[in-house]
């Protein structure tokens, strides 16, 4: 018991390595395409047999110090009736590194803005698709 209560008070301050939502904490170089793709996985609902991609996610960079992001998720029903394919939780966002801080290994805080959009799914959804939303995040010693 002293040794987690010594823990609990020697510790150090964390720092999180990616704190922007769904992206690091970098943009890409202009004209530079970053690529993440993550295995297809398995699925069964009742019936339904089901291939799922991860998450795939493109990075381009668009101007200096800015980035474009487009990601999503493909699902595919394998049974029972044809092949069919949807696009789900598919976004397209903007972000800007405003200021270089500590997750970039400088002073002071990191900080970036984020103006994303989730894009309505491939198939008739009677659901509308979300507005566009802002984010601001701030990272730093504190």
């Amino acid at each position: 018991m002293l040794v987690s209560l010594g823990a609990l008070f020697y510790g150090d301050n964390a720092r999180a390595y990616r704190p922007f939502v769904g992206t690091d904490a970098a943009v890409a170089d202009l004209g530079e395409l970053e690529t993440e793709f993550g295995p297809a996985e398995p699925m069964r609902a009742g019936s339904q047999r089901l291939l799922t991609s991860a998450d795939t996610v493109f990075n381009l960079g668009v101007a200096e110090g800015w980035e474009a992001v487009l990601q999503g998720q493909a699902v595919t029903l394998l049974s029972p009736g044809p092949l069919q394919t949807s696009l789900l939780g598919n976004e397209f966002s903007l972000k800007k590194i405003i200021r270089h801080g500590i997750l970039q290994e400088k002073d002071g805080p990191s900080i970036a803005v984020e103006l994303a959009h989730c894009c309505r799914a491939s198939t008739a959804s009677p659901a509308p698709a979300r507005p566009w939303a802002g984010s601001c995040r701030i990272a730093g010693d504190g």
